[in-house]
């Protein structure tokens, strides 16, 4: 498994890598400055275990300022669903997508499609164009009025903040580096 942190690659092994969902919850602020219950937010916070050096070196570099941020991507696919509403046929992503050939599938009323990564908004019928700059998806067929009816599995780029380097140690030696990364 390979991860990118703004364009440098380090490999890792599955078992030294563990994404975690964390959910926050807010109250959502109205014009009126009244409240209107509970918005939920995924976020992620990735670990990376048992480091190499040369790997820790180079994180600590890129978050050496005080509230660094940086991009942040892996191999692992995240799912997002669109409720349809017979009319609409552009939808935002949650995050902006990375843009390789095979990195995004696409179902609209459970018929896969095939998706493009283009800045193009006008779609064949059998076509879903994903823009990887903006994350905005456009449909070349119209979701019906349904629920969860499109469906997006793509590989994200997530902005993430260092919140946790860490030592092991043993006596006289150090014997692991550990990284915490958090999504904003």
């Amino acid at each position: 498994m390979q991860i990118v942190i703004d364009g440098t690659i380090m490999d890792h092994r599955p078992t030294d890598y563990s994404p975690e969902i964390i959910e926050f919850s807010k109250s959502k602020r109205n014009l009126d400055q009244s409240l209107s219950g509970q918005v939920l937010k995924l976020k992620y916070r990735f670990s990376l275990d048992n480091i190499t050096i040369t790997n820790w070196q180079t994180i600590m570099r890129m978050f050496s300022k005080r509230n660094a941020t940086r991009t942040y991507r892996d191999e692992i696919d995240i799912a997002q669903t669109f409720n349809g509403d017979g009319s609409t046929v552009s939808f935002n992503l949650g995050r902006i997508c990375y843009t390789s050939a095979t990195t995004a599938t696409a179902w609209i009323d459970n018929v896969q499609k095939s998706v493009t990564f283009t800045a193009l908004t006008n779609p064949g019928a059998t076509q879903v164009y994903i823009n990887g700059s903006t994350g905005v998806v456009t449909c070349g067929a119209t979701p019906s009025n349904s629920t969860d009816n499109l469906e997006i599995h793509y590989q994200p780029i997530y902005s993430v903040k260092l919140i946790s380097p860490q030592l092991g140690y043993l006596p006289g030696t150090v014997y692991s580096y550990r990284a915490v990364f958090e999504e904003i």
